[in-house]
């Protein structure tokens, strides 16, 4: 992302991730939420949650991090194909 931030302005940066979050639907937005979290480190995971609006911070455990402990676990459990 280097590149992005000497590319875009910041009204064009906060535009790209607006109309990347509206092709998300609203059931599913704490699942994705929940896969660009895992990944980060305790830093970038705290950057990120500062981004949130405080009552969705305040509901995190239920909007974000339950939907996407139970989706993840799906992924993580799911039987492999059959190769045989």
């Amino acid at each position: 992302m280097p590149l992005a931030a000497v590319t875009f302005t910041q009204q064009e940066w906060d535009a790209i991730g607006k109309h990347g979050v509206a092709w998300i639907p609203r059931n599913k937005r704490g699942i994705a939420f929940g896969m660009i979290l895992e990944p980060l480190g305790d830093a970038d995971r705290a950057y990120m949650m500062r981004s949130l609006p405080a009552p969705v911070r305040m509901l995190y455990p239920f909007l974000i991090e339950r939907p996407w402990k139970k989706y993840a676990s799906t992924l993580r459990t799911a039987p492999g194909p059959d190769w045989d």
